[in-house]
């Protein structure tokens, strides 16, 4: 299980990274390419819901694209930090039984 916490927050870092770089190169111009964000927050999914409501409460700060991207982000580092955790979890009951 921990192999697959390790896999986990690989994925969301290539993500977080691809979302990172596609906003940085269409920051300027008028368009958009939301795929990167939205591919990052259903991997972070369902952390990666709490997105709506804090733009709701503080739209200054989640407005911005980068925010958004570092909140989904650290949903998805979350996520793989506690099925690490678990994954340890299991092995000590597993090795303690």
């Amino acid at each position: 299980m921990r192999s697959i916490a390790v896999l986990y927050a690989v994925i969301v870092l290539l993500a977080a990274v691809w979302a990172l770089t596609v906003d940085a190169h269409f920051l300027n111009p008028g368009r958009e390419h939301l795929l990167p964000d939205v591919l990052l927050a259903f991997i972070a999914m369902p952390a990666s819901l709490s997105i709506g409501p804090l733009y709701d409460h503080w739209p200054t700060v989640f407005g911005n694209e980068f925010a958004q991207v570092a909140w989904a982000a650290a949903c998805g580092f979350t996520q793989a930090l506690l099925l690490f955790m678990a994954g340890r979890l299991w092995a000590r009951r597993r090795s303690a039984a």
